[in-house]
């Protein structure tokens, strides 16, 4: 059975694997047609992140989304939060690990190999991955 959240959208599913946890979830991508918002869609695309170290910081988890692999680090400095992930050479300040806009906004803001669609699925894959924080 799957679990749906009052929205109608699959909840995230956990599977056990050996010593392993990978838990999956849905994220939103907009398609924008033209310059009128009301000419746009927007379709769920899965993402899944594989904990690697949530006990101390920094953090770490590895995010496959898209075809994508994308081993994210991050956690607090003095200044606030922050994100790196070495095998995009990228890297980026965050604040707190649920504020997707402003997450989504620092990360399109760096000129990186990431697009809309990778940041989307980071933002997304991040807040999912402090509930286990």
């Amino acid at each position: 059975m799957i679990e749906r959240n009052p929205d109608g959208h699959e909840l995230p599913v956990s599977d056990m694997k050996g010593d392993s946890m990978s838990i999956s979830y849905k994220f939103p991508i907009v398609t924008f047609y033209s310059d009128d918002l009301e000419d746009s869609e927007i379709t769920y695309c899965e993402g899944r992140i594989k904990p690697i170290r949530l006990d101390r910081e920094p953090y770490e988890i590895t995010l496959e989304a898209r075809g994508y692999s994308f081993h994210l680090i991050f956690g607090s400095q003095i200044y606030g939060n922050f994100l790196c992930i070495p095998n995009y050479q990228f890297g980026c300040e965050l604040a707190g690990l649920t504020n997707k806009d402003w997450n989504l906004h620092s990360m399109l803001q760096i000129d990186s190999l990431l697009d809309y669609e990778d940041a989307t699925a980071i933002v997304w894959g991040l807040e999912l991955a402090s509930s286990f924080i």
